[in-house]
């Protein structure tokens, strides 16, 4: 019996030790032009922190013409380590020799001086003189693929660490604003990127995001502390809770700060007229605390079944897509899920609104959001800070257990 109870303890060692080393401590942060941390702005909205002088933005627009020496294959291949394999991977199959070829180009134009804005057209031609693609129609394609990794691994970018275990990096984006002829092009430029504990370095698709989001709040035992981390990072610019959170928490949120600060630069760079894709993010995020629990969204006027990345869209009039393209049915959602919060819970939206004001069309999360990416709101927003992050922690903690009366409610309609 002993032996049996020792080859037991034996094996649950076994599997607990692999379990616990499949998640990689995240990868080395890169030595970049432009370092930041959040915590410099602590006590700034996110968007006075992308905004000010010395800021996210201003370090994001010098980088785009800041030189540096292209990175050789030795110093490519130690620092492709930090970032997703499938990063590196997506790169290497363009070649129709793998590695071989990457290192054939890297050969070629290691040392020489390029810029974010520059190096993709120093790759193209190098591709194109030595032959080195599968597919030689998709040069413009694979240039620009293989732009933001090279640009990174060679010091180019603007990395924010958010804390010791969680950074992100941007790469490549426009200047834009509203003399630009080519606005519309600008806002499509840059590339941002997550480190984390559940993954190194990865530029995550909305998509991507979307599915990430949905299987942590789908079992996840601290979504309130989830959603006080997130506001603390935008309205104060303050990481502190971050590290609190699991490992796929601090992963998800990470993501999310990523994928943020790029869609906050480019509606920066419209003169805050067009394109608040940041918003449709944060207000997605925010609804996950329903839909990602109760399984229901709403498409094409129908509320049904689903998950939250089928509030990822394709434009059917543009070559456009993401999750803006379903705003409409989303904040219809949204406008419902509020009304059955405010019979249920009316003072926790009552605390929200008392900052904000009155929810547009009676939609909390679209209303909060329009407030604070509105650049006349921040001195409101750094002297409400903690009472607004409080507030809407408070209510994105209930709105999942709400959810079976959330839905009643809605069918009922």
């Amino acid at each position: 019996m002993k032996k049996y109870i020792f080859l037991a303890l034996v094996a649950f060692t076994t599997v607990f030790h692999t379990a616990a080393m499949a998640v990689e401590q995240p990868g080395t942060p890169l030595r970049l032009n432009h370092a930041l941390t959040l915590s410099q702005f602590e006590g700034r909205s996110f968007l006075e922190a992308m905004t000010a002088t010395g800021g996210i933005k201003e370090n994001l627009d010098a980088d785009l013409q800041d030189s540096f020496a292209v990175a050789d294959k030795a110093t490519l291949h130690q620092a492709s380590k930090n970032f997703a394999p499938k990063v590196y991977n997506k790169i290497v199959r363009l070649f129709k020799n793998g590695e071989s070829g990457l290192d054939s180009l890297l050969d070629a134009i290691a040392g020489k001086h390029a810029t974010p804005a520059s190096i993709s057209g120093v790759i193209g031609n190098e591709l194109e003189r030595q032959n080195l693609l599968s597919d030689t129609s998709k040069i413009g394609l694979a240039s620009v693929t293989i732009a933001p990794l090279l640009s990174l691994v060679s010091g180019g970018g603007t990395s924010v660490q958010l804390d010791a275990n969680n950074i992100t990096y941007s790469i490549g984006y426009k200047k834009g604003g509203a003399e630009s002829a080519d606005i519309e092009k600008d806002v499509k430029s840059g590339r941002s990127f997550g480190s984390s504990w559940n993954h190194k370095s990865l530029d995550p698709s909305d998509v991507d995001y979307l599915k990430e989001l949905q299987a942590y709040l789908s079992h996840s035992t601290d979504t309130a502390l989830f959603y006080k981390t997130l506001f603390e990072m935008i309205t104060e610019c303050s990481a502190r809770n971050l590290h609190a959170l699991s490992q796929e928490g601090q992963t998800v949120a990470t993501d999310f700060m990523a994928i943020y600060t790029a869609e906050l630069d480019r509606y920066i760079m419209t003169g805050f007229k067009k394109h608040p894709w940041q918003n449709d993010l944060a207000e997605t995020t925010l609804l996950a605390a329903y839909s990602a629990r109760a399984g229901m969204i709403q498409l094409n006027g129908e509320f049904r079944n689903g998950d939250l990345q089928e509030f990822f869209g394709v434009s059917q009039t543009s070559t456009g897509s993401g999750i803006g393209i379903t705003r409409s049915d989303r904040t219809a959602l949204q406008a419902k899920i509020s009304k059955a919060e405010r019979n249920l819970h009316p003072a926790l939206i009552e605390s929200i609104e008392r900052v904000i004001g009155a929810a547009p069309k009676g939609d909390l999360f679209h209303g909060l959001m329009i407030f604070l990416n509105e650049p006349k709101n921040q001195g409101k927003i750094r002297a409400n800070a903690k009472v607004l992050t409080d507030a809407v922690a408070d209510l994105l903690s209930v709105i999942g257990p709400d959810s079976e009366a959330i839905t009643s409610s809605i069918l009922l309609r």
